[in-house]
Parts: structure tokens; sequence; C-alpha cells
């Protein structure tokens, strides 16, 4: 599942995914067998609850003119879904 915010880390944890298919049907006439373990999102660990704070530490480097463009309906709008996203899981 695609979190916002997260646009490399979420094709970089399907890429070892696909990767894992493929070897797994590539190793089967060889008797091997491949397995993945594919840990899900927890919204009580540590890393989830660090996504509004990262974005807000990243909003408030953003040059004042592109927070401008944005504007603060954006800024709290994003950030709640951010929260909702997690709440979701």
């Amino acid at each position: 599942i695609g979190l916002p915010s997260q646009p490399a880390y979420c094709p970089s944890k399907y890429a070892v995914e696909a990767f894992s298919d493929v070897l797994r049907k590539d190793m089967i006439p060889f008797g091997v067998s491949v397995h993945i373990i594919e840990p899900g999102v927890f919204n009580k660990t540590a890393l989830y609850g660090n996504y509004q704070t990262g974005f807000d530490q990243l909003w408030e480097k953003l040059p004042d003119d592109v927070r401008e463009d944005y504007g603060t309906g954006f800024y709290e709008w994003f950030r709640k879904r951010l929260g909702l996203a997690l709440n979701d899981f």
C-alpha cells in the first residue's frame, strides 16, 4: 500500500517483492524455494509517527514563495491525510 509522501520508499519495497517473485520462478527447476516476508504498516511504531513531523520539517525548509503557492490550506489538508492514512491500517 502506498503511503502519502513516500514516493521513493513504496516502489523500492515493491522492487524487492517483484525481484523475489521472479527469482522464485527461476529457481523452481533447481528445487530451491524462495520466500519473502512482507511486514505490514503498523501505526503504533515510531517510524510511522514521524511522517507528520517529517512533513512539518520539510514544509519549514521550503522557500517562502513555494509555501505561499501551496498555501496553508494544502499544508493542513496534507498533514491531516498523513495521519488518517496511518489510522486506516
